[in-house]
């Protein structure tokens, strides 16, 4: 199978696992499969457009009451205006099983998982990695954290009126550094785990 082939089953196991999208363009004159193609991301566009158009969340009085809430919802938004064509793409690489046996593939794939789960071979686990992506893991983990502690921090100094910045960025420093202690123990022992168990 090439990439498109592997995309679009992914695709079709990941998001489509009832069949439904792929049946009905299965079904489809060709017309009407490239209708469908071009409408899903431009509706999408045009809905988050007019709902951000109706409500200016940045400069109301939500923003002020919950600044993360109203920046999650933003980014939210923002984003799926970014993922719209990727969905497109990827509902596009239909066009390339169309003519395939679908379910024999998806039957063939289910039995490799089956002997993977069997075996404890999934890649997400740390003993299946390599020394490089296990570190990029825990870096990314790290990351995750530390703008979590941030959002947090920051949540906590807009909702009160006297607040001492040296005080909040030296609080901020000792939870930081507290929190690099712990997670890198956390790394040592889960890393120690990975290597023994291979």
């Amino acid at each position: 199978m090439n990439f498109f082939q592997k995309t679009a089953i992914w695709w079709y196991r990941t998001f489509d696992a009832t069949g439904i999208l792929f049946d009905i363009i299965s079904k489809s004159s060709k017309t009407m499969r490239y209708f469908i193609y071009l409408i899903f991301p431009i509706s999408l566009y045009l809905i988050m457009n007019l709902i951000g158009s109706l409500v200016d969340l940045q400069h109301s009085s939500l923003f002020l009451e919950y600044p993360v809430i109203v920046t999650f919802i933003i980014l939210f938004g923002k984003l799926s205006l970014i993922l719209a064509p990727i969905f497109a793409a990827l509902i596009f690489s239909y066009e390339s099983i169309l003519k395939l046996n679908v379910q024999a593939i998806l039957k063939e794939k289910k039995e490799q998982e089956e002997y993977k789960k069997t075996h404890k071979l999934q890649w997400w686990r740390l003993r299946n990695m390599g020394q490089v992506k296990r570190i990029f893991v825990y870096l990314f983990f790290y990351f995750i954290i530390l703008q979590l502690a941030q959002i947090f921090v920051l949540g906590a100094v807009s909702q009160s009126s006297n607040v001492n910045i040296s005080e909040v960025k030296q609080a901020f420093q000792t939870l930081m550094t507290w929190i690099t202690i712990f997670y890198i123990a956390i790394v040592m022992l889960l890393d120690y785990l990975a290597r023994k168990k291979r």
